[in-house]
């Protein structure tokens, strides 16, 4: 009865139109509730605001959702200015009394992370919420009985489950207060207060719940949410001491309305790479999408879709986002099915297992690379208790760097994940920290992450003899990492094994002949050195001129296009200083085509077969300057040049190559290379530009290209 009191007079206290978007800044207090009540009551939509958010995410919340006013208590009612405040300790009863509210009117708005940098606000209605909770109603089995822990913010919509759930199952609500609460704290919480019902993040779950060392007799039920569970946190859950209370592994994104599905965990799920996510919670339909929009198929791999009535309206006030979101559900006519995003794959009970986000798949130094996959394999070894990893670095020199906490030694640790892992996907850096940092609601606080650095036991050995000395200048400059010294191996710095080509033909270069193989044996400058040779030239093996038999994607390309296709071609534009000579680029350009017997392919056909066969020689390549100083239009002038030049590419008189320099206003000019894409695939571009550049810096240029 208080609370309706309290509610019922913010409401009255609220001069605001239906439908309207009111801010709610309140701590963790009975009267947030009151707060969120009374909003309802005035028949707005509520919008959760922090006094912790940084000034300018509170006023892009307050623009963005249209907020007519706030709602706050006495610390928080400076936080906004601007709009009307009414404070929750100033309210009196009466006013103007509650509003009706129709059932497809907003509820509330909860801002989520945007691909812009910006977050978006997700509408929800107050249909699918309270279709939601009469779910969880089921879902948890809530009694008047119960005892919830309020753990999550406001502005996550957890809160929002823990919350109405328990106020509608007539429960009691114990709230956590603003400040996290370590293992020791909760512990104390639980017992004291005979928490029966208990909803925590992931992170906070296998740091906190997994340490709590005593039996609570009145906890009933566990569930986690909002990240992904790891197999290794579960092993942990089942040796603890609150083994046999049940745990439910919970999966939604706000835009579906909380939860959407849940998982029973079991012993089992220990030993799985990925934990399931389980079946859709009642009213609601989970399917996994092929990129063609089709259902994937029994283990198959797909973005997950949630269809359904509690799906949210859409973004607030970015009609093209939602609509490029919530799309038409091929399965119900009229229906609407959300892309979440993430990617599922159906396991042998045609259960969904969560396999991390399509946008945490990242592309470096060519490989794909799933980072959840990485954090997964980091779990797995002996002694992590936590891991995140991010990829740092910038463009080219993009790498991941992974965190870990727990009794380890990243050594060791790296040992490991060379089990588990491709070479390509291993972390360059491994930092060993007491604890990752948390955000307030109990997730990994992924910005709090220091920089990655060299293991701090190590000095940097600097080189003993002229080979060190080169190769080690190679090293630095392959993986861009000026503090590496000679006893650094190249995998733990970053390298792979295309940097293991790039080392080689630098090594050449200087004078030092190594092999790839070599490189992998010995991945530190000391160990390679010892078995490197100075190169004394007339050791290539001979090319061969004779005819040869076309590659499978050779084979691909000519069955699509039978004549040739000159356009079909790859092309860069590289950044270089207008002091770099033009006979400096023709030489090194010449010894690139010298090097690699690629761009010297010809291409002909006999009885209706195509064949190749690599010229002995070919014609040097001329760069006539283009000069296109003083230009406005100097890009659409150079795309004009570079279009051009593409078409005259001739596969069958051995034109695959070509280049062009362009001279611009200042120091710089650009130089344009293209390359028949039978000749030429990503891989390779960067060995060639590798190549170029050392010979380029052992001329009179020495510039960077």
């Amino acid at each position: 009865e208080e609370l309706w009191a309290r509610a019922t007079a913010i409401a009255g206290a609220l001069d605001v139109a239906p439908g309207a978007a009111v801010g709610v800044c309140v701590a963790r207090t009975p009267g947030l509730i009151a707060a969120c009540l009374g909003v309802w009551l005035a028949g707005a939509a509520y919008v959760p605001l922090e006094a912790a958010l940084p000034e300018a995410q509170l006023q892009f919340r307050v623009v963005d959702a249209g907020i007519s006013a706030i709602v706050t208590d006495a610390a928080s009612a400076n936080v906004v200015t601007g709009i009307p405040v009414v404070r929750i300790d100033s309210v009196r009863a009466g006013g103007r009394g509650s509003k009706p509210t129709h059932r497809h009117a907003l509820a509330y708005v909860i801002y989520t992370s945007g691909s812009t940098g910006q977050p978006k606000g997700v509408a929800v209605e107050h249909d699918a919420l309270a279709r939601h909770i009469d779910a969880c109603l089921d879902a948890y089995h809530l009694t008047p009985n119960d005892r919830v822990f309020q753990f999550s913010t406001l502005l996550f919509d957890a809160a929002v489950e823990q919350i109405f759930a328990t106020l509608a199952a007539g429960a009691t609500l114990i709230m956590r207060g603003d400040e996290l609460c370590d293992a020791d704290q909760l512990q104390a919480i639980l017992s004291r207060e005979a928490v029966r019902v208990l909803d925590l993040p992931p992170a906070y779950f296998q740091r906190a719940a997994s340490a709590i060392s005593v039996v609570l007799p009145a906890l009933r039920l566990i569930t986690v949410g909002g990240e992904e569970l790891s197999a290794a946190a579960v092993a942990r859950w089942f040796r603890g001491a609150l083994a046999s209370v049940p745990l439910l592994n919970a999966y939604g994104p706000t835009e579906a309305t909380v939860t959407c599905s849940v998982h029973r965990v079991r012993a089992s799920d220990a030993s799985v790479s990925r934990v399931p996510i389980g079946a859709a919670l009642p009213g609601r339909r989970m399917a996994l999408v092929d990129s063609a929009g089709r259902e994937a198929p029994r283990f198959g791999v797909g973005e997950i879709c949630v269809a359904g009535p509690t799906l949210a309206r859409g973004y607030l006030g970015r009609p093209g986002e939602t609509a490029g979101s919530f799309v038409p559900d091929p399965a119900a006519p009229g229906g609407r099915l959300y892309r979440t995003g993430d990617r599922g794959r159906y396991d042998e009970n045609g259960v969904v297992a969560f396999l991390g986000r399509n946008d945490e798949q990242v592309k470096i130094r060519g490989y794909r690379i799933e980072l959840g996959e990485v954090e997964a394999a980091l779990r797995r070894c002996v002694g992590v208790n936590e891991a995140a990893v991010a990829v740092v670095g910038a463009d080219e020199q993009h790498r991941i760097a992974a965190y870990v906490a727990g009794d380890i030694d990243a050594r060791d640790t790296r040992r490991q994940l060379e089990r588990l892992l491709p070479a390509y996907a291993l972390p360059s850096t491994i930092d060993v920290l007491s604890t990752l940092p948390l955000t307030s609601s109990g997730k990994v606080d992924r910005q709090a992450l220091p920089e990655p650095a060299l293991p701090a036991d190590r000095e940097r050995t600097e080189p003993t003899n002229v080979t060190e000395e080169r190769l080690l200048s190679v090293f630095r400059a392959v993986l861009a990492r000026p503090e590496l010294g000679v006893g650094d191996k190249l995998f733990e710095a970053g390298g792979d094994s295309i940097s293991t080509l790039q080392i080689v033909m630098r090594a050449r270069a200087l004078g030092i002949e190594i092999t790839p193989r070599q490189v992998f044996e010995h991945q530190s400058v000391a160990e390679l050195a010892r078995v490197a040779t100075f190169y004394e030239g007339g050791n290539d093996a001979p090319e061969v001129h004779d005819e040869l038999p076309l590659a499978p994607s050779q084979r691909w390309f000519f069955a699509l296009h039978p004549d040739g296709e000159p356009h079909f071609n790859q092309s860069v534009l590289l950044r270089v200083p207008a002091t770099l000579k033009i006979a400096a680029l023709e030489r090194a350009l010449g010894l690139v085509v010298a090097r690699h017997d690629a761009l010297r392919l010809r291409f002909f056909r006999r009885d209706g077969a195509w064949y190749q066969q690599v010229m002995a020689e070919r014609p040097a390549e001329r760069l006539d300057p283009v000069d296109l100083t003083g230009a406005a239009d100097w890009r659409q002038r150079l795309e004009q040049h570079a279009d051009a030049l593409q078409r005259s590419l001739d596969c069958g008189v051995g034109r695959v190559f070509r280049a062009a320099y362009f001279k611009l206003d200042g120091d710089e000019a650009r130089l344009l290379l293209i390359a028949h894409h039978l000749v030429i695939d990503g891989v390779s571009w960067r060995v060639w530009h590798s190549l170029l550049e050392t010979l380029l810096s052992q001329g009179e240029a020495r510039a960077p290209v």
